[in-house]
């Protein structure tokens, strides 16, 4: 079963702990748990969260929100969620600039971990399928046209469920030409029978 893996940047210790613990229990994967800036660093650089849960005012010079842009979070379509002690205006328009997805105030209640978390992953989950629908979508538009207009009528049967026979006296044409048709087709859509064929238009219509 696959686990959504979380990277913790906390500095207070106790807090940090708390956020692993409740995340552990909800059942994802805890990649780090980042004391300091220069820790933050090391772990993203071994392994790439699912998710990043930030604490905003830490330690030394660079803080949360200069982390976020560091790292390149919103670019890179990772879901950050901050977690800060202040929530006046100044802080969260600065915070806002690194497209978070969810902001908690401290102290928190494990729901607000809870709520945050499964809102976020889900959200960015569903921004990367509609992401990947268009790039499909544009990939079989442009496939498409490389199809002949003999074909195109062709895969307009095929949508509709003609066999090759009805397909071949409609057309006023042999079966073995409508064959041929077939082959091309699925030769330039990369596919090799009607049910893929089939997937593959289908995937066209839900994007």
């Amino acid at each position: 079963m696959f686990q959504e893996r979380i990277l913790i940047i906390e500095d207070e210790v106790l807090i940090a702990e708390d956020l692993a613990s409740i995340l552990k229990e909800m059942g994802y994967e805890i990649t780090a748990v980042a004391y300091s800036v220069e820790d933050a660093r090391e772990a993203f650089a071994k392994m790439i969260p699912d998710l990043v849960l930030m604490d905003i005012n830490l330690e030394g010079r660079v803080d949360g929100i200069e982390l976020a842009h560091e790292f390149g979070l919103s670019d890179r379509g990772i879901p950050l969620i901050y977690i800060s002690s202040y929530a006046d205006a100044m802080t969260v328009r600065r915070a806002s600039r690194t497209g978070p997805k969810g902001y908690i105030v401290k102290p928190f209640e494990e729901k607000d971990i809870f709520c945050a978390v499964e809102i976020a992953l889900y959200n960015a989950a569903k921004e990367r399928s509609k992401g990947s629908r268009s790039q499909q979508e544009a990939r079989l538009k442009s496939l498409l046209e490389l199809l002949t207009s003999r074909e195109n009528e062709v895969l307009q049967c095929i949508r509709q469920g003609k066999s090759n026979k009805l397909m071949a006296d409609e057309q006023f044409v042999s079966v073995n030409t409508i064959k041929t048709h077939i082959k091309n087709i699925y030769e330039k859509l990369d596919v090799h029978s009607r049910t893929e064929l089939m997937a593959l238009l289908h995937g066209e219509n839900q994007a």
